[in-house]
C-alpha cells in the first residue's frame, strides 16, 4: 500500500498505532517516515519522496541515516549530488556502523590484548570546531567531508576538532563522530602515506567502539600502495616494506606487533595478486621472507579461482601454483586501481589451531591457516584453503588431503571438511 501524500500512521506511546491523522507540520511528517521506514524501507522511502519541498526531504533523509543507517539502500540512489548522497553511500558499505546483533561486542582476532595500545600519539585534548558547517541542514555529512579534506592534506588536529564537533545525538550517542575519526585516518595514511601512520592509529583510538576496525583498515589501506604481482614496481614494494616497518615501529613491544605486520602482508600480496591477469612470482623479488608464506597463499586462491589448470589432485595443484611462482612477467606499471578485493573468509577459529599446537598465520585477510617451513607443504596447505573457498567447493580434492604424510594438511583438511558439512 502507498500511503497518501498527507496522510500518516503516527505510533503512541504504547507502541500501537493511533487513528490515521494528516499531518500538517514537517515533524509530524518526519516522524511518519520513520515509523514506515522501520516497517519497510520501500514504503518509507516512498513518503519521503512526496514530502512538499527539497529542505524537508533533504532533512528527512538525514534522519533515516541516523536511525536507520543499516537500511538506507534505497534511499541512496534517489538522493541529490552532495554531501549527504555522499555519506548514504558510505554508510550503506560500512557494516560496522550496525552490525548484526551475533557479532556485536566481537573483537577482531588482532585485538585480545587492547591493554597494550600506546595511547601517546593520540590527538589529545581537542576543542570542537564547527568550521564553516555551523549553518549546514546535514551538520554530520558537512563536518565529515571538511574533516576529510583536513586528514588528506596532513592537518590531524583540525580534522580531530570538526570530527569532534559532531554532536552525540544519534543511537548509539558516538556512532557518527567515531565513524568520523575512522574515516579521517583511512583518509590520512590513504593520501599522506606510512609516515603518518602513528597519527593515524591516535584518530583510531578516538574512534572508540571502532578502534579495531579502524586500525584493521589502516592496513588495508596502507596494502593498496603495491602493483599488481605481475609488474616491476619496485619503489610500490619499498613503500611497502617501509609501511610494515612503520606498523612494527609503532607497536614494538606489544603482543601485536608481528600479527599486525603479518596481517599487512597477507592483505597486501592478495591484493597484488588478485589484481594481476596470472600468476606469476614477481613479486617474490621484492617482498621480505616473512611475506613469502603469504604469496603462496595468495598464488593458490588466485590461479585455483581463474581456473588456469586441468589438475584434479591435491598435488598436482600444489606442483602447478609452484611452477607458476617460477615465472616472471616483469610487466609496466598499470598504475590502475587494484580490481575489487574481497578478503578471505575464515573456515575455522584461530584458537582452534593453536590449541592443537599449529602454527598459525593470517590468511588473504583476518582469516587464519596453517603454516609450514617447507615450501611443498605449505603450498599443499595454501591449495586446500583456496580450494575450500571456491564455489561449489571441491570437496575430493580436500578429502585427498586427509591422506598426506604431513600431520598439518591432514588436519587443515579435517577442518575445511567440516566447514562443508
Amino acid at each position: 500500500m502507498r500511503y497518501p501524500f498527507a496522510v500518516f500512521w503516527i505510533l503512541g506511546c504504547s507502541g500501537g498505532p493511533e487513528p490515521v491523522q494528516t499531518c500538517e507540520t514537517a515533524e509530524c511528517r518526519q516522524a511518519a517516515v520513520l515509523q514506515a521506514w522501520a516497517a519497510d524501507p520501500e514504503e518509507g522511502l516512498a513518503l519521503l519522496l512526496a514530502l512538499p519541498d527539497e529542505v524537508e526531504r533533504t532533512a528527512t533523509a538525514v534522519q533515516v541515516l541516523e536511525v536507520h543507517p543499516k537500511e538506507v539502500g534505497p534511499l541512496c540512489g534517489r538522493l541529490p549530488q552532495g554531501a549527504t548522497l555522499e555519506r548514504c553511500i558510505r554508510v550503506s558499505r560500512r557494516p560496522h556502523l550496525n552490525p548484526p546483533k551475533e557479532e556485536r561486542g566481537k573483537r577482531p582476532l588482532f585485538f585480545d590484548q587492547l591493554e597494550d595500545v600506546d595511547q601517546n600519539h593520540a590527538p589529545g585534548e581537542v576543542t570542537p570546531d564547527l568550521g564553516s558547517c555551523g549553518s549546514s541542514q546535514d551538520l554530520i555529512s558537512c563536518l565529515r567531508e571538511a574533516a576529510l579534506a583536513k586528514a588528506q592534506v596532513g592537518d590531524v588536529r583540525a580534522a580531530a576538532a570538526l570530527c569532534a564537533a559532531i554532536p552525540l545525538t544519534s543511537n548509539p550517542p558516538e556512532r557518527w563522530r567515531s565513524d568520523c575519526f575512522f574515516n579521517a585516518a583511512e583518509r590520512l595514511v590513504e593520501i599522506q602515506g606510512h609516515n603518518h601512520y602513528a597519527q593515524a592509529v591516535g584518530l583510531c583510538h578516538e574512534a572508540k567502539k571502532y578502534f579495531a576496525p579502524c586500525v584493521t583498515h589502516l592496513l588495508m589501506s596502507m596494502a593498496r600502495v603495491v602493483p599488481a604481482a605481475d609488474e616491476k614496481g619496485a619503489q610500490e614494494w619499498v613503500a611497502a616494506r617501509e609501511a610494515a616497518s612503520a606498523i612494527a615501529a609503532y607497536w614494538a613491544g606489544t603482543s601485536l606487533a608481528e600479527r599486525l605486520v603479518d596481517g599487512f602482508w597477507a592483505l597486501a600480496t592478495g591484493m597484488a595478486m588478485h589484481s594481476a591477469p596470472e600468476v606469476s612470482g614477481d613479486l617474490l623479488e621484492h617482498v621480505p621472507p616473512e611475506a613469502v608464506p603469504h604469496v603462496r597463499a595468495a598464488a593458490a586462491a588466485r590461479m585455483l579461482a581463474i581456473g588456469r589448470s586441468k589438475e584434479s589432485t591435491l598435488k598436482g595443484w600444489s606442483n602447478a601454483v609452484s611452477a607458476a611462482l617460477k615465472l616472471r612477467k616483469n610487466q609496466e606499471l598499470r598504475r590502475s586501481r587494484h580490481r575489487r578485493y574481497r578478503v578471505a573468509d575464515a573456515q575455522w577459529p584461530r584458537r582452534v589451531g593453536e590449541k592443537d599446537g599449529m602454527k598459525i598465520i593470517f590468511y588473504n585477510g583476518p582469516a587464519v591457516r596453517v603454516v609450514a617451513e617447507d615450501p611443498g607443504i605449505d603450498m599443499t596447505i595454501c591449495v586446500l584453503e583456496a580450494a575450500a573457498r571456491l564455489d561449489p567447493v571441491p570437496t575430493e580434492l580436500l578429502r585427498d588431503g586427509l591422506a598426506h604424510r604431513d600431520r598439518r594438511v591432514r588436519w587443515t583438511a579435517e577442518q575445511l571438511l567440516l566447514k562443508t558439512r
